[in-house]
């Protein structure tokens, strides 16, 4: 999963080079588009795995920061964290 997280940190930082240092092309407004989509989907999620997030073990605030940078990324490892507390 360390890999999923560093190639979606890639991706971010393409994105945000392409969004702020390419300015007026096509590209640029698709990856701002792009950037805009990802704050409100991850912000959704953020929304609806706040159950998920105070279960888990560790930091309520460290979760959050995971959740809206890696989305579904993080739930399976928080899922699996609190499988484990089960155990």
């Amino acid at each position: 999963m360390v890999w999923v997280k560093a190639g979606l940190l890639i991706l971010y930082g393409i994105l945000g080079y392409v969004a702020f240092n390419r300015p007026l092309t096509i590209p640029a407004q698709i990856s701002q588009a792009a950037l805009v989509l990802l704050v409100f989907g991850h912000s959704l999620e953020c929304y609806l795995y706040q159950r998920q997030m105070r279960e888990a073990p560790g930091a309520y605030w460290g979760h959050f920061v995971q959740v809206f940078l890696f989305g579904v990324a993080h739930k399976i490892i928080m899922d699996q964290d609190i499988r484990d507390l089960d155990l």
